[in-house]
Order: C-alpha cells, then structure tokens, then sequence
C-alpha cells in the first residue's frame, strides 16, 4: 500500500481535535490504491440499514493472515463516504465524503469493482 496513505493515517489518528476530511492529497492517493486493487481485497455488504450501501476494501486480501489498513465505504446513488473498517460498528470519523459531482469518479469505481468482484468484470 502506498506509504502515504499510511503515513497520512497515522497522522490523522494523532489528531486530539475533530478530524480532517477530504484531504486531496489523500483522496488522490486512495484513488490510486483503490483502482489498482485487486477483486479479491474488496467485500460488498449490500444494504447496510444506516446510510445505503457497505463495500470494504482491504490492503491484503482475506485470505492472507496479515493485518493490515481496511477502509469501509458507506454510499448511495449520489454520496460515499470512506472511513476504517476497523470500528466495531461504532461510529468513526470519515477520511473521506462527498457527495454529489465530488462522489462521482468514486462511485463508478465501486460499481466497477464490484462488477468485477461478482465476476462480470474483466
């Protein structure tokens, strides 16, 4: 996984105040980290009774006894949120939510792995 993310991460768990979201410099990063994954590191929870839909993608897939950074995806037609996966069902800041235009690229990318995901993707 791109060292920035985990650096940006570690920063953003330091924080004492509420925490950054939305950072571009992270948004980039992730984007990049999440088109290169592969199928198997993402699971796709379907209604989640919240706020839409659940998706994860995780650094290793599931199958690999390492642990590592798991994001998880809240999102809807127009909104997605990322935050850790890692939250016990609690509520936890997001690193990331648009909404919108802002949420677009992010959101065919989810539909796109989970395509994939399902095996009707390439």
């Amino acid at each position: 996984m791109n060292e920035d993310i985990k650096n940006y991460i570690s920063e953003w768990d330091k924080e004492d105040g509420p925490k950054p979201k939305n950072d571009p410099k992270f948004i980039g990063d992730f984007l990049e980290f999440a088109k290169s994954s592969d199928f198997d590191q993402w699971e796709f929870g379907g209604e989640n009774q919240y706020c839409g839909y659940t998706a994860t993608l995780k650094e290793h897939p599931e199958n690999i006894p390492v642990h590592g950074l798991g994001f998880e995806f809240a999102y809807g037609k127009d909104f997605v949120k990322v935050f850790t996966s890692d939250h016990n069902g609690f509520w936890v800041p997001e690193y990331i939510s648009l909404s919108g235009e802002g949420a677009t690229y992010l959101l065919w990318l989810i539909s796109f792995k989970l395509n994939g995901w399902a095996g009707f993707g390439s």
